[in-house]
This record gives structure tokens, C-alpha cells and sequence, in this order.
């Protein structure tokens, strides 16, 4: 074989090393996008998680910030794709959470939402609302969606 490459290169088939620039490397796709769900409740937090999951979760790295302070901590750290806001921290009034956020990641898209299990249990427009919100997260993240 190495014969076969030093007859190539002597006959003006091969370049010799050095003499050619070589093609950049193509970005690779990236596998999943990051996105992080700020909500006060862990109900809610599982519940999201596991309906994102389960249409087209490969493709979500969800990550999960229980109050405003410790997400607005991670979007100074790393880049997200999305920010899904509970829009009822209790800590802050709606529109100052959404400020913050927008003034931590300008570039980022925000899908704020409202809680999931009220205290009188699950219900059928709440579970309209939750495949509502998923359908929205696909739709910001990918063309076309996650089909599901």
C-alpha cells in the first residue's frame, strides 16, 4: 500500500504533504437543544419533563431551575435554546420575571406558562393546555416540530 501512495505521488495523482489546505471540517448538528424550565413547582417540573419526553425528548436537554435566582444563575453560565417560564413564581410579580429574563439571554425566546395540577386535581383543559405548551416548545425549537 505504500508503494501504491508513493507511486501516486510521484506521478502527480497525490499532493504531496503540506501542499493542499485542507477542507474545514463541517459543523456537526447539534444532537438535542438546550432549553431550561424555570418552575417553583416540582409537580409541575416532572410533569413538563415527562411530556416533553415523551414527544421528542431526544432532541430536548431540559434543564430544570426551581426558583428565578437559580435560573437566571444557569443563563449566565451556558445558552439555551428556550427559557419555559412558570408565570407564577411566587417570588416575583410576572412581567419582573420576564424582564430578568430577558435581560439575562436578549437573544433567547421565553414561552411563559401557568401551573399545571391546581388543587383540585388534573383536569381536561389542563391537560389541553400542557400538549398546548409541548406543541409550542417544538415548534420554537425545530421546522416543522417534533412530530408526535
Amino acid at each position: 500500500m505504500f508503494d501504491e501512495v508513493r507511486t501516486a505521488r510521484t506521478s502527480g495523482g497525490l499532493p504531496e504533504p503540506g501542499q493542499y489546505e485542507p477542507h474545514p471540517a463541517p459543523i456537526p448538528a447539534r444532537p438535542f437543544h438546550p432549553v431550561l424550565l424555570i418552575e417553583d413547582s416540582r409537580v409541575d417540573r416532572v410533569l413538563l419533563r415527562a411530556a416533553i419526553t415523551l414527544r421528542g425528548g431526544d432532541r430536548v436537554r431540559l434543564t430544570e431551575a426551581a426558583d428565578l435566582d437559580v435560573g437566571l444563575s444557569l443563563l449566565e453560565q451556558r445558552r439555551f435554546d428556550l427559557v419555559l417560564l412558570d408565570e407564577e413564581l411566587p417570588e416575583v410579580q410576572p412581567g419582573d420575571a420576564v424582564r430578568a429574563v430577558r435581560d439575562a439571554a436578549p437573544a433567547t425566546p421565553i414561552i411563559h406558562h401557568a401551573g399545571y395540577l391546581e388543587a383540585t386535581g388534573w383536569d381536561t383543559s389542563q391537560e389541553h393546555r400542557l400538549d398546548a405548551l409541548v406543541d409550542a416548545v417544538h415548534a420554537a425549537l425545530l421546522p416543522g416540530g417534533i412530530p408526535g
